[in-house]
């Protein structure tokens, strides 16, 4: 068996969440990026994903305050939106990613914006790093095909939110490292669970 460039062919299609698209698109990302490493995700994984609504959140567990917010086709995230969302505390509460092909059927669940939505399709994906829980990444405008393919890909989707968690970490890192102090109680959980 020998290594070649050319994608396997698979039976997804062009909106399908295809880790031998996205996973490449991760790799070229830049931890220099003035922007900021998660915009920059942000960015890459609407394009891997032809979706146009992401939102990457790390949160204070404790007190559900949200710390950042990196979005894309969100117009702004208002001020008195400083707690999560009952979809993002679910996912992060069990642990396990919440994918749902409809979510009119779950209304309890839904957002405050869920009227703004192109398609019913969404995903909340935990993030999890060394057993300290940092927020959420949301998928939202997903075609019926992405639905499918994180419900048969969940191995693929976990290994995806560590990626995704570890991304996190080091930009919080170089947040920390140039003073910003918003992560501080975050950082210092994931340095008391490796001492």
């Amino acid at each position: 068996m020998s290594y070649t460039d050319e994608p396997m062919q698979h039976a997804f299609d062009e909106r399908s969440f295809d880790m031998q698209v996205i996973l490449p698109r991760i790799a070229s990302l830049s931890v220099f990026n003035p922007e900021g490493l998660l915009a920059e995700l942000v960015k890459v994984l609407a394009e891997a994903l032809h979706t146009d609504r992401i939102t990457h959140v790390i949160l204070e567990e404790e007190s559900e305050s949200i710390l950042s917010v990196t979005h894309l086709g969100l117009e702004s995230v208002p001020e008195e939106e400083v707690v999560a969302g009952k979809v993002i505390l679910k996912a992060m509460t069990e642990g396990r990613a919440q994918i749902v092909g409809n979510m009119i059927e779950l209304p309890d669940l839904a957002s405050i914006r869920a009227d703004d939505y192109k398609t019913n399709g969404c995903a909340v994906l935990p993030l999890c790093y060394h057993e300290v829980k940092l927020g959420a990444l949301c998928l939202s405008n997903l075609s019926a095909t992405q639905v499918t393919g994180m419900l048969v890909q969940k191995r693929e989707l976990d290994l995806f939110s560590d990626l995704v968690a570890l991304l996190t970490v080091l930009q919080m890192q170089k947040a920390a490292a140039n003073g910003d102090s918003k992560f501080e109680k975050l950082i210092s959980r994931l340095t008391a669970q490796h001492s």
